[in-house]
């Protein structure tokens, strides 16, 4: 019996009291493998410590305290930069340049698309909610490599634009399929809205209320960035829901 990807979140307010917990945390989690006859592969866990604070963190004993690890397909860095994430990622798109490309040669366009979609886009997508806030710099290096595929797609030369090719051929860019992505998330959960503190008809009323925070690095997490791009929308957009908000979205590339 295996079981992969456990993983134990543990903070404290001091870097001493973080120590002890992790160490009783981890020899918990041991143990109960133990009892259940799972068996712990001690050369494959990692530590990964977050915060301002992370380099005071002494790391487990005879576990390898890493600046990143991979959970689910996503390499999770200690500086929430996703730099590392995106390095990896850049390398799959690139690989399945030559792929479509090949495709595109041997078939049609609607052929090609779909080895975009399963070969490119699948990828792109994967966790694009959590990585998406990254810096406009990594996100600018996933937008080269999208316009390359959509360029052999639509058989473009090199330096052309293919700004009209996204819009004939209803792809969106990894921008707007972040926006589309998060604005989807909050819009389905129970965040608070204007219309939860007053009963009052404002014009903010459909709006999301935004929490207080004091770390612009906050402003990255999925749940606050899909309320805040939400928020931005234009009016009649924040009043629709679900699946008519879903399609409307898809049907603005821009």
């Amino acid at each position: 019996m295996y079981a992969d990807d456990t993983t134990l979140l543990v903070s404290e307010d001091t870097a001493d009291d973080l120590a002890v917990t992790s160490f009783i945390a981890l020899n918990t989690a041991f143990q109960y493998c133990h009892d259940n006859d799972l068996v712990v592969n001690e050369a494959k866990t990692k530590q990964v410590a977050f915060g301002w604070q992370a380099d005071t963190i002494h790391g487990i004993p005879d576990i390898e305290l890493s600046e990143e690890a991979k959970f689910l397909g996503i390499i999770v860095d200690s500086k929430l930069t996703w730099t590392p994430h995106l390095d990896n990622l850049c390398q799959k798109l690139s690989s399945s340049l030559f792929a479509i490309r090949r495709v595109k040669e041997i078939s049609d366009t609607n052929t090609a698309i779909t080895a975009y979609r399963a070969l490119f886009e699948s990828h792109m997508r994967y966790g694009l909610t959590v990585w998406g806030g990254t810096s406009s710099g990594n996100l600018k290096r996933v937008l080269v490599l999208q316009k390359k595929a959509i360029r052999q797609i639509a058989g473009l030369k090199l330096h052309e634009s293919c700004r009209e090719s996204f819009k004939s051929l209803r792809i969106l860019t990894v921008v707007a399929l972040y926006i589309l992505e998060t604005v989807m998330l909050v819009e389905g959960g129970d965040l608070p809205r204007g219309n939860h503190l007053h009963q009052y008809n404002t014009r903010n009323a459909t709006s999301f209320v935004l929490p207080a925070h004091h770390l612009t690095k906050f402003e990255r997490k999925p749940t606050y960035m899909g309320r805040k791009l939400f928020n931005n929308m234009p009016a009649e957009l924040r009043t629709k829901t679900g699946r008519t908000l879903k399609i409307e979205l898809q049907s603005t590339p821009d």
